[in-house]
């Protein structure tokens, strides 16, 4: 989810913990008191650009070029971005979990159980190209069948486990799962993502250029450090 911001620093409160819980009331006694602990965090935003610099007799000469540049620059644009939040989600779970068991799928299963025990709730799983090839293999090399454990594979590739969708993205570190409350992590953006054109930066009026500019003023904020599981499969030799 992305929530607009007006200025550049972004306050919130994050739950830390807390004392006290809900019980019965016993009649005639006081009721119950609970004191939650909130940390005020502050997260500025960043620029987050890109800029190309072509020459107007290109723009001239290849006219489909005015339509191309926004798609090159958008893809990379998502790429970094991308690999960014998954940094900074990773960076987040101080104490990652080890799973008693060995074969990666069982070891997922008791990941999602971990998680969920916490009061989280495991809205996917984000694995590595070659660590989803390891799941979807050994649905078939141990003799999984559809629904087995609570695993589902589609004829597409896409995998379930216990109810989560596992998704596989080439700028995941690989051997390693992240599960993640997605109720509990937020983009913040202070200016939208955009493309501009333009004569006037550096000395393009003089060389007669041009400058093609991506960028997009955000901040990723995770709420609940714990709303983040990071598991290592224990596959790849540090």
């Amino acid at each position: 989810p992305t929530t607009m911001s007006p200025t550049l620093e972004y306050v919130t409160y994050h739950e830390d913990a807390k004392t006290g819980a809900i019980a019965n009331q016993v009649e005639g006694e006081s009721k119950s008191t609970i004191k939650f602990n909130l940390t005020n965090v502050q997260k500025i935003q960043t620029y987050k650009a890109g800029i190309v610099t072509f020459t107007k007799q290109m723009l001239k000469n290849l006219p489909w070029l005015g339509s191309t540049l926004p798609r090159l620059l958008l893809r990379e644009f998502y790429m970094q971005e991308n690999a960014d939040f998954y940094a900074t989600i990773i960076a987040a779970d101080a104490v990652p979990y080890t799973s008693v068991e060995t074969d990666d799928v069982k070891q997922v299963i008791t990941a999602i159980a971990a998680f969920e025990k916490t009061n989280f709730t495991a809205s996917f799983g984000i694995v590595s190209k070659e660590q989803w090839a390891r799941l979807a293999i050994s649905t078939y090399g141990n003799g999984y069948y559809g629904g087995a454990g609570s695993v589902v594979i589609t004829p597409g590739g896409q995998i379930s486990i216990a109810g989560v969708t596992i998704l596989s993205a080439s700028w995941a570190t690989d051997d390693k799962l992240v599960l993640i409350d997605s109720d509990y992590i937020e983009r913040v953006e202070g200016e939208s993502l955009n493309i501009t054109f333009s004569y006037e930066n550096g000395t393009n009026w003089e060389k007669n250029q041009v400058s093609a500019r991506v960028e997009c003023l955000e901040v990723l904020n995770i709420m609940r450090p714990d709303a983040v599981l990071v598991m290592d499969f224990g596959n790849v030799t540090p």
